[in-house]
């Protein structure tokens, strides 16, 4: 083999061995009653913004900060406290991936991920076909 083939080998390996090391500590996902039973344990939480509870965001004070109540699938509602400033149409938001651990009783999040309304829903594709059909 020559030297080239060698080192691309090795270069590949590296790249597959950081991917898997980056997907597996990602963390479990659970729900809130998990998660604060394990406390500080890396978790993936899934739930809906808490739309009665106000969303605390002040950058002047601290611009990484962003506090709001969030209700996971089960129907449990705990406070969250995101590390990261308010993401742009974070009250539009149809459903939300918290990546982080329970501490006390708020649940602190390194990350979060959003799904955001499809402008595809069925009522504009029906809306689309019926002019089409004129």
């Amino acid at each position: 083999m020559k030297k080239t083939q060698i080192i691309g080998i090795i270069f590949i390996a590296v790249i597959i061995g950081a991917l898997t090391a980056t997907l597996s500590d990602s963390g479990k996902q659970a729900d809130f009653t998990t998660a604060f039973a394990d406390q500080g344990s890396q978790y993936r939480v899934v739930g809906f913004l808490d739309e009665s509870a106000p969303i605390v965001y002040d950058p002047i004070t601290d611009p990484s900060l962003t506090k709001f109540n969030m209700r996971d699938e089960n129907g449990e509602v705990r406070k969250v406290h995101l590390l990261k400033s308010k993401p742009q149409g974070f009250e539009q938001s149809e459903s939300l991936v918290l990546i982080g651990a329970a501490k006390g009783d708020i649940f602190v999040a390194q990350d979060m991920q959003m799904k955001c309304p499809s402008k595809y829903n069925q009522d504009n594709h029906m809306m689309d076909e019926m002019s089409a059909s004129r």
